[in-house]
């Protein structure tokens, strides 16, 4: 099972079977060892929610594009039933069709347009972070902000643009996302499959203190 965008919406799709088996296999990437985001995406691929692109093959280092992340984040709600996608661009049947209408119903992300959602295209660091905003607001987490939450140790804080300033403002906050660097953020980066794996860890990880802390 793979992320990449040539597999079909079944190949695509877990099953319960599919993630009792995926929690008793060992991850079968060779090209993580030794990376720096080996656990994470091993533990996210233990959960049945982030796959490689080959069975062999995990590619930490590749871009990741619109459409992978939205899978990944309705593999997290357990994919839910969606409905037909509004966006003209995102094909019937496509196999992160139901992640991107849900998405989209769900106020997680918005199009490129009003009727194109761009799914094979790159998603920047700033992209990924207003759509970690918008989930964790649906979540119920408290996203709010002090004036002290601001990103003025990043020198390049101005290449952030004004939709996604809160979020990447949140995001270090939380500890969700980190800078390239002590000084730069570098918002409109694309990320990459290791970097995005790390935030979501971090961002599951957040959650789970919460729903801990509410028990």
């Amino acid at each position: 099972k793979t992320d990449t965008k040539s597999d079909d919406k079944d190949k695509e799709k877990d099953t319960d079977k599919d993630k009792d088996t995926v929690e008793k296999t060992t991850v079968p990437f060779g090209d993580i060892k030794g990376h720096w985001a080996e656990k994470v995406i091993s533990e996210l691929y233990q959960k049945g929610v982030m796959k490689g692109v080959s069975d062999t093959e995990f590619a930490p280092d590749d871009k990741l594009t619109r459409a992978m992340f939205v899978t990944i984040l309705y593999r997290l709600e357990n994919s839910p039933e969606a409905a037909v996608s509004k966006f003209t661009d995102v094909e019937a049947g496509a196999w992160y069709a139901d992640a991107a209408s849900w998405a989209n119903e769900n106020g997680i992300v918005n199009g490129v347009t009003e009727t194109e959602f761009a799914p094979d295209v790159n998603i920047t660091r700033e992209q990924m972070a207003a759509v970690i905003y918008r989930y964790l607001k649906l979540k119920g987490f408290d996203v709010s902000l002090e004036e002290s939450d601001d990103l003025t140790s990043y020198g390049d804080v101005g290449d952030v643009s004004p939709f996604a300033y809160d979020a990447i403002r949140c995001a270090v906050k939380n500890g969700i996302m980190t800078g390239k660097s002590d000084k730069t953020i570098v918002p409109k980066d694309t990320a990459t499959r290791a970097e995005a794996a790390a935030v979501l860890v971090r961002m599951t990880d957040l959650l789970d203190e919460k729903l801990k802390a509410n028990e």
